[in-house]
């Protein structure tokens, strides 16, 4: 569904599409299998992230050697909780769902939610079927959080934690 909507967007704004397949797999109003799918990196249009782009977005451009956009240290859980929801603030109070966007604090370059409340689907492929799923949700706990916990799943799979963030690719010249 993610690609899909790249393609929807990028057709919305009259640019080209980047994603190209023979045929779709729909069961309702979702797509579980796009067949023969390529990327077109040649394409100004709307993507998801490499994975390389949404650790610079997260980081703003800062430092990729820190646990987290906001510092370092994995157990001060009041801070984790300004800037994500987590384990810690969903579990404890009974909120485990995913939550309205920019309700905590965001990252250097006014990005939200990049850490917790869903985790979020790059490009990138994990062997033949997974995606990287990155950033951690609202069930995980600080470890997870990390940008460099470099978790995944299976990109057919509809997840109530699952979320993307749309890129504009514009090809290097």
């Amino acid at each position: 569904d993610a690609l899909l909507y790249c393609n929807a967007r990028s057709k919305a704004y009259g640019l080209d599409t980047c994603y190209s397949y023979s045929s779709k797999t729909m069961s309702g109003d979702t797509c579980k299998k796009l067949e023969s799918l390529v990327y077109n990196s040649s394409k100004i249009s709307f993507c998801l992230p490499q994975l390389s782009e949404w650790k610079t977005a997260y980081f703003a451009g800062g430092s990729s050697s820190q646990n987290y956009y906001w510092g370092n240290d994995t157990a001060d859980i009041a801070t984790i909780n300004q800037y994500a929801w987590s384990i810690y603030n969903c579990k404890v109070n009974g909120n485990k769902t995913t939550h309205s966007v920019a309700r905590k604090k965001p990252n250097n370059w006014g990005l939200y939610d990049m850490s917790g409340n869903s985790f979020e689907w790059c490009w990138d492929f994990v062997g033949s079927d997974g995606h990287y799923a990155i950033g951690g949700d609202y069930y995980w706990g600080a470890d997870d959080l990390r940008p460099n916990k470099n978790n995944w799943t299976y990109g057919y799979l509809s997840l109530s934690a699952a979320g993307f963030r749309v890129i504009l690719h514009v090809p290097k010249k």
